[in-house]
């Protein structure tokens, strides 16, 4: 993990997560980053699950992209897992998917590990989607077709495609204090 990457952390002493690969079936419940440092072994561990399952390439997870989703996962108050739709994609695997569908980027960032595709049971992707867009932590994106969140490490112009607004947010980490009432509805049911 590149040090640069490792330098911008906000000043929680602990990020823990929990992972399930909707397409390996594979489980994942870890604490990332403790008292001042990324882990390596629990990154190590995260990017495998993460990986491409076409091809079952591993590659390094941003660990922007990693705080960010933990800090998604603490504004919203769960502990539940994140389900994974997509994590990393190799070149290979990426290439096939644009040519099967005008939805996937040819220059997509989850090749380069900053970008996933999520879901958390329980939570409406609507109310996950506005979290995110809270966080104002990287790009955000909607697909209520197919029930889950683009979320990325990078940040983005406004576009729009079909069913999906991404958003270009104006810093890397904001203050992170997040008060319930940025939700007009109760984001999720106990």
């Amino acid at each position: 993990v590149s040090s640069s990457a490792l330098g911008k952390v906000v000043s929680s002493p602990e990020r823990s997560m929990a992972f399930y690969n909707l397409h390996t079936g594979e489980s994942l419940k870890t604490t990332f980053y403790l008292d001042g440092h990324f882990l390596p072994q629990s990154l190590k561990e995260v990017n495998h699950l993460l990986r491409d399952h076409r091809t079952n390439e591993v590659c390094e997870m941003s660990p922007e992209l990693l705080t960010l989703l933990s800090d998604l996962k603490d504004m919203l108050g769960t502990s539940r897992p994140f389900h994974i739709i997509s994590g990393y994609r190799s070149p290979a695997t990426n290439n096939m998917l644009s040519q099967q569908s005008g939805g996937v980027a040819k220059k997509s960032l989850h090749m380069q590990g900053k970008a996933i595709d999520i879901r958390i049971p329980g939570i409406e992707t609507k109310y996950l989607h506005q979290g995110a867009q809270v966080l104002k932590g990287g790009g955000v994106g909607l697909y209520s077709r197919s029930d889950f969140v683009h979320f990325l490490s990078r940040l983005l112009s406004y576009k729009y495609y079909q069913d999906v607004f991404v958003f270009r947010f104006l810093s890397s980490f904001p203050l992170f204090q997040i008060i319930q009432n940025h939700f007009t509805e109760v984001p999720f049911t106990q």
